[in-house]
């Protein structure tokens, strides 16, 4: 499941990428080194200059500025490329041997994650008297036994009940 989830993904970055950058763009792996010669960080773009300034003058974000205000960086072209897919796979390789994280571990670790959300247990109640209905394996059991949708945010607690059933996890009895 998780490979067919990764799969799609991947699909739709592709083709999202084709049609956002225009497929005939550039593509480069970089590396960011120190002054010291030390390699930092190695990451792919189509905008060498634009990716540069998002690390080291943007603040501090989710996904930018990870050296921001760094002085003692620069970024060192490795390799370059005619479409996004061989400049990913590239960049994973060379994270990889430089001992670095690769982003495909990252995905692959975040959507494992997310599917072992979705599988915890979980109770249903009526919303209005709180009684206890019935007790399923994850979410999408029981979105579909009840045709209801929002079952996270009722998790979640951004909302109080979806068509009259409150939901909370099943608490580990350990």
């Amino acid at each position: 499941m998780v490979l067919y989830v990764y799969i799609f993904w991947y699909f739709q970055y592709i083709v999202v990428s084709l049609v956002k950058y225009k497929v005939m763009k550039k593509w480069y792996v970089y590396e960011l080194v120190n002054l010291m010669g030390t390699i930092e960080y190695v990451g792919e773009t189509y905008d060498i200059k634009q990716r540069l300034y998002n690390h080291t003058k943007t603040n501090k974000s989710i996904w930018d500025g990870k050296f921001y205000g760094r002085n003692d960086i620069f970024m060192n072209i490795v390799a370059e490329f005619d479409n996004n897919k061989d400049a990913f796979e590239y960049q994973c390789k060379l994270q990889k041997e430089y001992g670095f994280e690769t982003d495909l571990d990252k995905m692959q670790y975040s959507i494992k994650k997310a599917y072992e959300k979705l599988k915890k247990p979980i109770l249903c109640f009526d919303y209005k008297s709180n009684k206890f209905l019935a007790e399923f394996s994850s979410q999408r059991e029981a979105s579909r036994i009840l045709n209801v949708n929002n079952i996270d945010k009722v998790l979640k607690g951004t909302i109080n009940h979806t068509k009259g059933y409150r939901f909370e996890y099943k608490l580990n009895e350990e």
